[in-house]
């Protein structure tokens, strides 16, 4: 006969930590304490729920690897709220002193439909904040996006991290006047801080890596190659030792600050220096032969860099 509520007891058991992961302080709301169930809702909206969707949203642009974050975040935070509930119920198992506490299902769905409507208003608020909209001006950025293609974009200036082959937006004109409105560009990044860039007939290398951006696992490449020049670095003996047997390019010339368009038409290298960014603009390409036109090739600031498109 004792089988019977101890079951009841792990069916309680359960419910109170599947709402704690689902409506977190409902569970406490359930159990005829609201007050602590207030405050657990209270954390979660206004700072678990909040620095999580931040993560999700603005740093990692909609990255898959970040959703599974932001889940694991939520359902450790989750368990813990449904910690002191879940030794309430089992306090009062069948042999336990303790009193059950009452259930009191109506407060528990009402805390629970406050709680979704808190997550939804800041979904909102966050999406119609930092999210964005460009449309694609030439042929430029194929394959990649084609001409005419509007494009989703997270803006938030100050903490974008672009990444290898991302699409980011871009103020091409800092330098404007005081009170004229921003003009801004979509460029595809190529380069980041402390790459090294080489370009010689037509061929436009990152680290030692061709750039086609037809090739899918380029950003994956971009970025072994990058951690393979920086540990080039750390030892600059034989980098030396290298540079002396390299038939490759001569020394790298710095880029000097700020945003300036690059004209690749013959061999150059370049070591970009922090915060630059080499870019491949949203402009027509100039003819082969074409000189002084404008090139889609830009240096440009990480300040100037706007939004980064989701993914």
């Amino acid at each position: 006969m004792a089988r019977e509520p101890a079951r009841g007891a792990w069916r309680r058991a359960a419910l109170v930590l599947g709402l704690s992961v689902l409506f977190p302080g409902a569970a406490h709301a359930y159990l005829g304490q609201p007050i602590r169930g207030i405050l657990w809702s209270a954390i979660f909206l206004a700072l678990v729920f909040p620095a999580l969707l931040f993560g999700y949203v603005v740093s990692s642009c909609f990255s898959t690897a970040a959703l599974y974050w932001l889940l694991l975040g939520l359902l450790l935070f989750g368990l813990l709220c449904g910690a002191g509930p879940l030794w309430l119920v089992l306090r009062s198992a069948p042999g336990a002193s303790a009193r059950p506490p009452a259930p009191a299902a109506w407060r528990a769905k009402i805390h629970g439909a406050l709680t979704s409507l808190g997550v939804a208003a800041e979904i909102a608020i966050f999406l119609g904040t930092f999210l964005g909209f460009a449309k694609v001006e030439t042929s430029s950025l194929e394959p990649i996006v084609p001409k005419g293609a509007t494009v989703t974009l997270v803006v938030a200036p100050r903490y974008i991290r672009p990444l290898y082959r991302d699409i980011v937006l871009f103020e091409a004109e800092p330098e404007r006047a005081e009170g004229l409105p921003i003009a801004t560009r979509l460029g595809i990044v190529l380069a980041r801080p402390g790459d090294s860039v080489d370009a010689a007939l037509g061929d436009l290398k990152v680290d030692g890596v061709s750039i086609d951006l037809a090739r899918e696992d380029l950003r994956e490449t971009l970025e072994s190659a990058a951690i393979h020049e920086r540990h080039l670095r750390m030892f600059r003996v034989f980098r030396s030792i290298g540079s002396l047997l390299s038939t490759g390019p001569g020394p790298r010339k710095a880029v000097p600050g700020g945003r300036m368009e690059w004209f690749p038409s013959g061999p150059e290298s370049y070591e970009l220096p922090p915060e630059i960014f080499l870019i491949l603009a949203d402009e027509e390409k100039p003819p082969p032969a074409a000189v002084g036109s404008p090139s889609p090739f830009r240096f440009i600031s990480r300040a100037s860099i706007l939004g980064r498109r989701v993914e």
